[in-house]
């Protein structure tokens, strides 16, 4: 550490010392006008600077001079476009890095051209005299096999006269007489020199080239590095595929994108929650979450109310609209976001949004229409009726029993009565053949009744622009999509607005404002009798849901679902399990959000090598939400309203001062030196209604009983850093990070902490001359070590009074006071720690980035493991003491896992393109250590599942009932033929995957790209608690398949371990209900039989697009794609449930938990992209 510290004092020393050694190269400017440079000048610098060819005539750029310099930091486009039109030019841009300099319309045409004498006078005419030419012609083909390439450049070397090279790899060109040089050019291939003395034809071969290792990404606090240069791994992601994905959810369209990245959606319901880690989980209780950066402002993306109870949320990332961003970078663990310091100690994905640039106004519109279906269902058996065993038989037992099992007999032996006045079937009762009116029994399938066929729609608009003093970027964005669940749907409404001021030279102001309008009319889930999922899969197959209708037309008929009476149609009667149409309709949720954020920033470069900046952002929203249940609602019979007021706001201030210089003839310094503020606020007020004076009216006014509880939670963080780079002759690069953070969240005497990180990146290739190696082409070594951390969750160091709750478990609600009119509060059983001190991660990474072929195979390879020390865990105390637990710094996690990242081109001939690239990653997070006395920690449990963290197991296993076994792991079978349970809980799974695997192939000919990308995961299991419920009920595929097995014999030994051979009967109707093998243990069985693998392979996307030649437009050269896209199209897994990308606890630290969860889609859209 001491050494750290030594070598950060030195660098802020050289820092300091080149802000007042002023740099000589700057002593000989003198003050005065700007200087005016000849256009051919002002091209050279640019092609020098910016690595872009230039190619045009002679006679058109002869003598003219640009009386304003544009910013030098501007893009190519945006300084072409302040200096070209005043004097007539115009330009087209070919390729990745030529540029075409022509003649408008307003050039003059007298003949002579023109030039500039006097600074600032009018334009001068002077007549040059035209050198001899000669013309040359050729063909430029691939030297690896003979392709011709068609779109390349060829120009005059220094001069910048040029040609494009035309169809068949054939050029032409006028040249000066003489002895000339002429370069070819063409992406992906090395440029080739060949010298021309007289000749008339010319045919050249190129060689394929490395790609370029110039990738900018942009690191901490918005600090902008060449890729190449730093020591640790970091990821841009691919912002066209991000566009293309036709996904909501900006976390959902990260899916498979980087190695390291796991996604998981919560389900399929319209604005879900996706969550995202990188590289695995770090913290026991706090955050796993990465940090978010939008331009600068952190932004937040919590979801707010996970439960096992209620609806699918939507985490706040939602809000931004994807086709504003421009850039995204991931930045891999504490390494590459040591100073965002605590907040990113998961690491941080940092986005730069888009901005106009200088020139005509640009306009982009894009637009998509798509639908969606259900992706997969748990499979039901379609045989046995509603009813239960009596007397040794299997009876039917309609609705007004309120059975809830479907254990009667087949519908093949029932028929209807012919009832009229029978309220639950318009067919009448069902009774046994021959007592009826002869009409067979009705097979009903509950899924095809209720789902439809979900829709959406997403329109993107944007105009953009700008001058030499000022450009802008406005955009609005319009989406809304249904679900498949009848009447779901979210919608948002998204407003950019951004501009840049450049009042006078070197400063820049700029301001950045988004909106965002988003509401979601949501449908409950999960261990909620009032569940749709949970009505709807234990439907028995004799009772039909829609009474005669489906899908929406079911949804918009009340006589589906509801009496005259005001009482439930439901399978079990009223108020036990709500029909999926009455939730539908009486049990609404509904939120709306309203979003705003804004920066504002001010960049100021004092000299050539030192600048300063300053940036202030703020991130607010408000999320209002009503949840109703109405009277004769299962959850809540006499009916409840619960209104919900969220306001979080967020500030974040940096000032940043940059200095940037040569250190003699091999060594260049960069330093940053900054200050960072960040304040944030969440104060939420909830409202109960209880007990609801009349049905279907939701408003707070109609309860009988009310209540409001309010919380607020304020934090407060200081920090100040320096990042410093030394580069050693674009082969050794030292990078030196530290950080020290102030937090309000710790006690006093512990709220002060430093971060620091060392980053080292050697070129090897270059010390060794391997640069243009037909195999090897690029090598470069990756070490990094650096330290972060988290601190305390708010109010942790104090004890406080909560509000009281009695009863309930997570099977069934508890009574959350004030309730009934009734206030009631209780001191935590949690006792505050005054001398809690923030976790503490220590990251050390190897790598290494490797190009082959001359950059047609590129391959990144990275090692790395973290070390989390000081969690802040709650450890269980004495019951003397009063408490229950008190939090303590005493656990630590071990992360470590590997990534592997490959593109390359595997064919490029004739026109067609063949790119791949995949990511690999495997990481396992072990507790290593927990409090004395204190072996587990239980994150979130069941009612025979928990999620805990166990010393020496991976982060969040699975533990739960499970049979008896032996020493060699056999199943003890008991006396009476079956399995026994074991008195003790154990280890089931592990939600974590063993690897995941993203490969993206892109097929591109002519016009027309076809890209898919396939998503693989191995391992991470998933409890399937729905299963279990199904089965103990009978309406699982399972349970009917093997319900009239006899004689089965269980797999195992008996207590004397003799292997069994006792044989029993599944479920003979003679020994009665508790004889049923799925009903022995318990309403959810023993958790272990329901614990699945969860890898599936899927094709997570498919596009097929053609963009249109912009020679079919003559004035406009608009750019439009039309693109068809397909999402889920195709899943293998050996998961019995939903979709194994579930999770019923939604974005949160518990993995693995599918209970009645609703089930995601799958689908395909229509997506048209243009700009002008």
């Amino acid at each position: 550490m001491k050494i750290i510290r030594l070598l950060l004092s030195t660098a802020i020393f050289l820092t300091v010392a080149l802000l007042v050694i002023p740099d000589a190269r700057c002593q000989s400017i003198p003050d005065g006008p700007a200087r005016q440079v000849s256009l051919s000048g002002l091209l050279k610098e640019l092609k020098l600077e910016k690595q872009v060819t230039f190619l045009y005539e002679p006679e058109t750029i002869a003598g003219v001079y640009v009386p304003n310099l544009p910013d030098r930091k501007l893009e190519v486009k945006a300084i072409l476009n302040a200096v070209l039109p005043p004097a007539g030019l115009k330009f087209r841009k070919v390729g990745k890095c030529n540029y075409i300099i022509k003649k408008g319309r307003n050039w003059r045409k007298s003949g002579p051209a023109h030039f500039n004498e006097k600074p600032g006078e009018p334009y001068q005419k002077k007549k040059i005299s035209a050198p001899a030419f000669h013309n040359i012609f050729g063909r430029v083909t691939s030297a690896e096999d003979g392709q011709p390439l068609e779109g390349g450049a060829v120009y005059l070397k220094g001069e910048g006269l040029g040609a494009i090279i035309g169809e068949n790899g054939l050029f032409h060109l006028r040249l000066p007489g003489g002895r000339q040089t002429l370069v070819f050019s063409y992406l992906g291939f090395e440029d080739q020199e060949v010298e021309i003395n007289g000749q008339h034809r010319q045919d050249v071969q190129l060689k394929t080239t490395s790609a370029a290792l110039h990738e900018v990404v942009v690191t901490a606090v918005g600090i902008e590095a060449n890729k190449r240069v730093l020591g640790y791994a970091v990821d841009n992601l691919s912002m066209e595929d991000i566009h293309y994905s036709n996904q909501t959810n900006l976390a959902s369209a990260l899916s498979s994108s980087s190695a390291g990245l796991w996604v998981n959606s919560a389900s399929g319901s319209p604005g879900a929650a996706a969550s995202i880690y990188i590289r695995g989980m770090h913290s026991i209780h706090g955050s796993n979450k990465p940090l978010f950066i939008l331009d600068g402002v952190p932004v937040d993306n919590t979801t707010t109310g996970n439960s096992t109870q209620g609806v699918d949320l939507s985490n706040r990332l939602i809000d931004l609209n994807h086709y504003d961003i421009e850039r995204a970078t991931v930045l891999k663990g504490p390494a590459a976001a040591a100073l965002y310091g605590i907040r990113a100690a998961n690491g941080a994905i940092v986005m730069s949004s888009k901005k106009g640039q200088i020139g005509l106004p640009r306009i982009s519109f894009s637009s998509s229409f798509g639908f969606s279906e259900v992706n997969r269902l748990p499979p039901r058996q379609m045989i046995y009726t509603q009813g239960k065993y009596v007397n040794g038989q299997a009876s039917y037992m309609g609705p007004e029993s309120s059975v809830s099992s479907s254990y009667g007999p087949p519908a093949s032996t029932l028929e209807y009565d012919g009832d009229p006045d029978y309220p639950y079937d318009t067919n009448g009762r069902l009774v046994p053949k021959g007592q009826g009116n002869g009409a067979p029994a009705n097979i009903y399938d509950a899924y095809e009744t209720f789902f439809v066929k979900g829709g959406k729609m997403d329109n993107h608009f944007a105009i953009s622009g700008g001058m030499k003093l000022f450009d802008y970027y406005f955009s609005f964005g319009q989406l809304r999509e249904t679900g498949i669940v009848p009447h779901s749907a979210f919608e948002r409404y998204t407003l950019k607005g951004a501009f840049h001021v450049r009042p006078i030279d070197r400063l820049e102001i700029g301001m950045s404002v988004n909106l965002a309008h988003s509401k979601g009319h949501r449908m409950k889930r999960g261990s909620l009798v009032s569940g749709i999922p949970l009505g709807l899969f234990r439907n028995p197959i004799s009772f039909d849901i829609g009474n005669g209708r489906k899908g929406m037309a079911a949804a918009d008929y009340p006589e589906a679902y509801l009496f005259d009476n005001g009482q439930q149609r439901a399978y079990r009667g009223n108020g036990l399990y709500d029909n999926p149409f009455w939730s539908v309709s009486r049990n609404p949720f509904d939120d709306s959000v309203n979003r705003l954020i804004q920066n504002v920033s001010l960049d100021y470069e004092l000299t050539p090598w030192l600048h300063i900046s300053h940036k202030i952002g703020a991130d607010l929203y408000a999320d209002n939400r009503q949840n109703i249940f109405d009277i004769n609602s299962g959850s809540h019979p006499n009916g409840r309203i619960e209104l919900q007021d969220i306001q979080s706001g967020n500030i974040n201030s940096d000032l940043l001062v940059t200095a940037e210089n040569e250190i003699g003839a091999s060594w260049r310094l960069k330093s940053t030196l900054g200050y960072n503020f960040f304040g944030s606020s969440l104060s939420t007020r909830e409202t109960l209604g209880d007990e609801l004076k009349k049905q279907g009216i939701y408003h707070i006014s109609n309860a009988l009983y009310t209540s409001t509880q309010e919380n607020l939670f304020r934090k407060k963080m200081y920090g100040a850093f320096a990042d410093v780079m030394l580069r050693y002759k674009s082969m050794l690069y030292l990078n030196f990070t530290g950080r020290n953070d102030w937090s309000s969240t710790l006690p006093r005497r512990n709220n002060a902490f430093f971060y620091p990180g060392v980053h080292v990146g050697f070129e090897f290739t270059e010390l060794l001359g391997w640069t243009d190696g037909p195999a090897l082409s690029y090598g470069k070594l990756r070490l990094s070590f650096t330290r972060a951390g988290n601190d305390a969750g708010a109010y942790m160091t104090d004890t406080y009074y909560n509000f009281a709750v009695a009863g309930g478990d997570d099977l069934l609600p508890g009574v959350e006071f004030p309730a009934f009119g009734v206030s009631a509060l209780e001191r935590s059983g949690i006792s505050g720690n005054p001398f809690l001190e923030p976790e503490t991660s220590t990251a050390y990474e190897v790598g290494t980035d490797l190009k082959f072929f001359r950059g047609r195979l590129e391959v990144a390879l990275t090692g790395y493991r973290t070390i989390s020390t000081g969690q802040i865990v709650n450890a269980q105390l004495s019951a003397t003491s009063g408490y229950i637990q008190m939090p303590l710094n005493a656990g630590a996690i071990d992360n470590r896992g590997i990534e592997l990242m490959a593109e390359g081109t595997v064919v490029r001939k004739g026109g067609f393109l063949w790119d791949v690239s995949a990511n690999f990653s495997s990481f396992r997070s072990v507790a290593t250590q927990l409090p004395e006395g204190m072996p587990e920690i239980v994150l979130a449990s069941f009612t025979n599942l928990s999620s805990m963290i166990i010393e020496g197991q991976p982060y969040g296993v699975l533990v739960g009932t499970a049979f008896k076994r032996d020493k060699e792991g056999r199943k003890i079978i008991g006396s009476d033929g079956f399995p026994m349970v074991s008195s003790a809980q154990q280890i089931l799974g592990d939600p974590t995957p063993d690897w995941l695997l993203g490969i993206r192939s892109r097929w591109s000919w002519k016009g027309f790209t076809l890209s898919a990308l396939l998503d693989v995961r191995k391992g991470g299991d998933i409890w399937n608690g729905t299963r279990g419920v199904m089965s103990y009920i009978g309406v699982s595929e399972e349970s009917g398949r093997l319900r009239e097995v006899r004689g089965y014999v269980f797999e195992g030994v008996t207590e004397t371990g003799e292997p069994n051979t006792r044989a029993v009967d599944l479920a003979n109707p003679v020994n009665g209900m508790n004889g049923i093998y799925w009903r022995r243990y318990g309403f959810i069985g023993l958790a272990e039989e329901h614990v699945e693998d969860g890898s599936w392979v899927r094709l997570r996307e498919l596009r097929l697009s053609y963009q249109f030649s912009p020679r079919l437009f003559r004035s406009s050269r608009p750019d439009i794609t039309v693109s068809v896209i397909g999402h889920n199209v195709w899943l293998a897994t050996s998961y019995s449930g939903i979709d194994p990308e579930t999770n019923l606890r939604g974005d949160s630290n518990i993995m693995g938990w599918d209970y009645f969860n609703l089930p995601s889609t799958r689908g395909w859209a229509l997506q048209l992209n243009a700009s002008f």
